[in-house]
């Protein structure tokens, strides 16, 4: 399984480390993986890139990021929306609102998946849950969408407790985002 990731998957990898930086500040070190190619186009090493992305690069709308730019217009064009309308003004908001880690390692499918449960959820007030596998193999992405009035951080803390356990997972990692109520539909 692990070959095969690195000889099939993606050309690039945007990750975060399982490690901690030591310098400048104490938090888990950005990964950049650029697969290097042999004349046939063969898969034969990996330039590795380790460190921590500047707070500029964290505060940036994902939508001004070329690679991530490139991924929302892909969920654009797959979701027909014309340029201007309500939806795609709350697509490119739900994409721009979504942690930017979780954006370089999902699929451009799973994307859209996503941002139509939140949109879909938005609508009824449901709570959802969507699981999708993170591409390195080294866990899942956990998204959580539940009506703002449901939230605490009694309710934050026993979410990540039980699907930690449910997942069998040693440590999760977290981002909250509460939007304002009915910004999408």
């Amino acid at each position: 399984d692990l070959r095969a990731r690195a000889l099939l998957g993606p050309l690039l990898i945007v990750s975060k480390t399982n490690s901690e930086s030591h310098v400048h500040r104490r938090a888990r070190m950005d990964y950049v993986g650029i697969k290097r190619l042999d004349l046939a186009g063969e898969v034969v090493g990996e330039h590795r890139f380790l460190g921590l992305f500047t707070w500029k690069a964290y505060s940036e709308n994902s939508g001004n990021i070329p690679i991530l730019r490139q991924k929302l217009e892909k969920v654009l064009a797959a979701e027909n929306l014309p340029e201007g309308s309500h939806d795609h003004k709350a697509v490119v908001q739900l994409f721009n609102d979504m942690p930017k880690e979780e954006l370089f390692l999902v699929g451009v499918e799973d994307l859209r998946k996503q941002i139509r449960a939140v949109m879909a959820a938005e609508d009824s007030g449901d709570v959802r849950l969507l699981f999708t596998p993170d591409i390195l193999g080294r866990g899942v992405i956990v998204m959580v969408i539940l009506p703002k009035r449901n939230y605490s951080d009694e309710v934050r803390g026993r979410l990540r407790r039980e699907i930690a356990e449910v997942l069998g997972g040693s440590r999760a990692h977290a981002f909250l985002h509460l939007g304002q109520p009915g910004p999408y539909r």
